[in-house]
């Protein structure tokens, strides 16, 4: 898997703990009962206590997946009166996504738009796009385009680590604002 790799050749750079959202499903959006739910109060306790994040995705229709797009929504609620604080504030951020063409790679713009904006997020300026076709049953393939992708996520990965070193000490804390 895709995940592992990274992993395995982030050992002794970036100290992970693998989430996968499949264990961990949000219901359905409904504006209410989904800030109660146990696996809110998980990516919440999650998400608050990590330095940096890396979010893994599929794409479709040349976007962040239906799931992902909750995720960021859901531990985003900010209304500090009904006792809801957003957990995205100044995370440092590195997107991984997996699509099936070339011309998909900018599919997380809007919402590294959005995490950057609302939330003060510092966004990986390196991201990973993995295409299907470099890819087989969750493994990288021994080809030109697996090479390219195996070396583009250990640039993404060194980045991500020189983000999070830079930034460890960084005296500000952002909330809310416009």
């Amino acid at each position: 898997m895709l995940a592992r790799w990274m992993q395995e050749h982030a050992s002794g750079t970036l100290d992970f703990e693998w989430l996968d959202y499949g264990d961990h499903p949000l219901p359905d959006f409904d504006n209410d009962q989904i800030f109660n739910h146990p696996n809110t109060h998980f990516w919440r306790e999650k998400i608050l206590g990590a330095e940096g994040i890396i979010l893994m995705f599929p794409v479709y229709n040349w976007s962040i997946c239906a799931n992902l797009k909750k995720l960021i929504e859901t531990v985003g609620t900010h209304y500090p009166e009904l006792g809801r604080t957003a957990v995205w504030f100044d995370k440092i951020i590195t997107f991984v996504s997996v699509g099936g063409l070339h011309h998909s790679y900018m599919s997380y713009s809007s919402a590294a738009m959005s995490l950057m904006l609302d939330f003060k997020c510092i966004i990986n300026p390196y991201m990973v796009y993995a295409r299907s076709a470099d890819i087989e049953h969750g493994d990288i393939l021994e080809t030109a385009g697996g090479h390219e992708l195996k070396a583009r996520i250990r640039k993404t990965l060194t980045v991500k680590k020189e983000l999070l070193d830079r930034l460890a000490n960084r005296q500000y804390q952002s909330t809310w604002e416009v």
